[in-house]
């Protein structure tokens, strides 16, 4: 197939909760994130030329994966990560 197609779903938090607890909820959130990128990247791999950005992103993925939860990043620190890679 000469195309591919993705899908992204975000069913986020469905329901509410405290301020304080933001940022488990938010890193619960990254990991996902992290895995869906790893997904892209694993196949990112395979396209000749573009190994270089895979290697870029997976050190993105890596942070998003990070144990315990709390060491890892915002969106908005992906964010900025993100808008740096070329």
């Amino acid at each position: 197939r000469d195309t591919w197609h993705a899908t992204l779903c975000d069913f986020g938090a469905s329901f509410m909760y405290q301020a304080c607890e933001a940022k488990f909820h938010q890193a619960v959130e990254v990991r996902a994130w992290g895995l869906l990128l790893k997904d892209m990247v694993d196949r990112l791999m395979m396209v000749p030329g573009q190994e270089a950005t895979a290697e870029s992103l997976q050190q993105v993925v890596s942070s998003c994966l990070d144990q315990p939860p709390s060491s890892r990043p915002s969106f908005d620190h992906l964010g900025m990560t993100l808008a740096t890679l070329q």
